[in-house]
């Protein structure tokens, strides 16, 4: 169930990405798995050192009670294939760790796309209010110069066509700032009356992503995991101490076991975890080569979408300018209404353009960033 808070607030960047580390239900669940493989790994070297027994019997026997209290102590430290499994529960134990930082990595990354949909949803609402105080203004001017014989009654018309698609644009774009602004409420599990304009975004200047690391992780567990196959083909010795029951001697016991599950068994195992050794590594590999043509694309899209942004901006620029002048040459008597409509809507779709390039940008740079495994820190 989604808690929200009580109280709204604008929120930046950095404040809606560090909560979504904190919120996130997929990277809530790694940080407990991570906790969860530590203690696995802790428990794989205590198998190492004594264990403990502690036992009490009574045997009747012709008529006659024996037994009592016993106990041992045995060391696990003898057995090869007790060294080889804490190796591996240590080794799985940190992929579980990077796989937690990935994945609180993602869900922040996921929280910033987010973040920008609101920030467009929001600059488009902007935009949609001044679009419809504009064709509100040129209504009341083709008003006046109907009456007064300056234009045609088709110009008056067209004037009010203007100011309704206005308003409907009014209404969509707040429609959609506000289900903007619910998904990044429904992420943060709080609720936020907007975000803050952030700063510029970089593209990454290296690579270190995190998924990589859980690939060399992964690849680190299986070799482990082999070694352990390895180990099992071997004796495993045993040491214990302890005083059996109704005896007042301790007992030393040194053994050898060596155990063939099925004969064969423990040589195939063997062989089956040298093939998943060598599948973790050839996909290790695979998604390095991935991930470097993927920044590759990545860092070639932003820039290009960086290119379009700046192209937007500047066209929207000349289209307000050229909308001013042209409601001057309204006023003055020098322009036709419908000649302002035409500027209007240039005016209009040079801001819905502005809007998507700005945000593809945002998109491409955050894109490039998590393909690189930039973090929010730095």
């Amino acid at each position: 169930m989604i808690m929200l808070l009580g109280l709204a607030q604008a929120m930046s960047l950095e404040q809606v990405v560090a909560r979504a580390a904190e919120v996130n239900p997929f990277g809530v669940v790694a940080e407990l798995q991570r906790k969860v493989g530590s203690l696995e790994a802790a428990e794989g070297w205590t198998a190492l050192g004594p264990t403990a027994q502690l036992g009490y019997q009574r045997r009747l026997t012709a008529g006659v009670w024996s037994g009592g209290a016993s106990w041992s102590l045995s060391l696990g430290a003898l057995d090869p294939g007790a060294w080889a499994n804490a190796g591996q529960q240590r080794a799985q134990a940190k992929e579980a760790g990077v796989i937690a930082d990935a994945t609180v990595l993602d869900a922040q990354y996921a929280a910033a796309y987010l973040y920008y949909d609101l920030l467009a949803a929001q600059a488009a609402s902007e935009a949609t209010e001044q679009s419809y105080k504009a064709a509100q203004a040129t209504l009341d001017a083709s008003k006046a110069r109907v009456q007064a014989g300056l234009e045609s009654e088709l110009s008056g018309r067209s004037a009010e066509v203007e100011l309704l698609r206005a308003a409907a644009d009014r209404e969509k774009a707040g429609a959609t700032q506000r289900i903007a602004k619910a998904r990044l409420e429904r992420a943060l599990e709080q609720t936020v009356d907007g975000v803050q304009a952030p700063g510029p975004l970089e593209l990454p200047a290296e690579m270190d992503p995190l998924w990589l690391k859980v690939a060399a992780a992964s690849r680190e567990s299986a070799r482990w995991a082999h070694i352990e196959g390895i180990a099992d083909l071997f004796p495993a010795g045993n040491l214990s101490v302890g005083q059996p029951a109704g005896s007042p001697n301790l007992t030393l016991s040194v053994g050898v076991t060596w155990t063939f599950d099925g004969i064969a068994g423990p040589f195939l195992r063997e062989r089956g975890l040298a093939l998943e050794s060598r599948i973790a590594q050839v996909q290790y590999e695979a998604l390095r080569r991935d991930l470097d043509l993927g920044l590759v694309e990545a860092k070639e899209q932003a820039r290009a979408a960086r290119a379009v942004a700046e192209a937007a901006r500047a066209r929207e620029e000349l289209a307000t300018a050229t909308l001013e002048v042209g409601q001057a040459r309204l006023t003055a008597g020098l322009a036709s209404v419908l000649e302002v409509l035409r500027l209007q809507d240039d005016v209009v779709e040079a801001r819905a353009d502005r809007i998507d390039a700005e945000r593809g940008e945002a998109y491409a740079l955050l894109s490039a960033r998590q393909v690189a495994g930039v973090g929010w820190g730095n």
